[in-house]
C-alpha cells in the first residue's frame, strides 16, 4: 500500500506584529489579543525550537505524507496531519476560527484559513481579522500547491521561495483592490525532515536511571 513515502512537516511561521502592521490593526487591539486555547499546542517536530501558537508568534504545522494511497487506487496525493486540529486530511480546506480573541469583544478576532487551489496549482493561507461584522481585512500568502506534495523532500528542504504576499481590505462593504505587499522579514514556510536521529536519540537520562537500579 505504501510506496516510498517521503514524510516531512511542513511550517509556516510569522511573528503577529508584522502582520498587524499590514492589516493596521490598532494598538488598543494588539494588546487585547490573547491566543485561544484550542491553538495551543508543542510542536511534534524534534527539529523545530519553536512552540506553537502565542500571543507573539504562530507557527501553523503540516506533517505531509506524499502519495501513500497511490497504489490503492486512490489519486498521488498527499495525506496531511494538521497538528492544529489534530487530525487527517487528504484535502486542505481548513477554516481556524477565532485564533485570537479579545476579552469583552466578540467582534474583534483573528481568524486563518488554508485550502488548495488544484486549478492554479496554488495553495494560499490567509491571516482574516474582523473589527466588526462588517469590517474585515486579509492578509494572504500564496505559494505553489506542490510544497503539500513534495516528492523529493529528502532531497530539497528548508526555506521554500516563489512565495508571494498580498492584502485586501472589505471594510463597511466597500471593497478594496487586491494588493501584493512586501513579505515580512518574519514569514517563513519550511521543510523539516523527521530524521532517524528524532525517534532513536531520546531522552539520555532515561538510559543513566535504568542503568542506576
Amino acid at each position: 500500500m505504501f510506496k516510498e513515502p517521503s514524510h516531512y512537516f511542513f511550517n509556516i511561521s510569522f511573528d503577529w506584529s508584522d502582520v498587524y502592521n499590514i492589516l493596521e490593526v490598532t494598538e488598543e487591539d494588539r494588546i487585547k489579543f490573547e491566543i485561544s486555547d484550542e491553538f495551543r499546542f508543542d510542536s511534534p517536530n524534534g527539529h523545530s525550537n519553536v512552540v506553537g501558537i502565542n500571543e507573539s508568534m504562530a507557527m501553523f504545522e503540516y506533517y505531509v505524507m506524499p502519495g501513500v494511497l497511490k497504489n490503492a487506487g486512490f489519486k498521488a496525493d498527499s495525506t496531511i496531519y494538521d497538528c492544529q486540529y489534530k487530525r487527517f486530511f487528504s484535502t486542505i480546506n481548513l477554516v481556524y476560527r477565532n485564533v485570537l480573541t479579545t476579552a469583552g469583544d466578540e467582534d474583534k478576532r483573528i481568524t486563518c484559513s488554508f485550502q488548495r487551489f488544484a486549478s492554479k496549482d496554488k495553495s494560499i493561507f490567509s491571516v482574516i481579522y474582523s473589527e466588526s461584522i462588517l469590517d474585515q481585512k486579509f492578509f494572504s500568502i500564496v505559494f505553489p500547491s506542490e510544497y503539500l506534495n513534495r516528492q523529493n523532500a529528502g532531497k530539497e528542504w528548508g526555506k521554500l521561495d516563489e512565495v508571494r504576499t498580498f492584502k485586501y481590505f472589505d471594510i463597511h462593504g466597500q471593497e478594496s483592490n487586491v494588493e501584493e505587499v512586501e513579505s515580512p522579514k518574519s514569514l517563513l514556510l519550511n521543510i523539516l525532515l523527521q530524521s532517524e536521529h528524532d525517534a532513536s536519540s531520546g531522552p539520555g537520562f532515561h538510559r543513566k536511571i535504568i542503568d542506576a537500579l
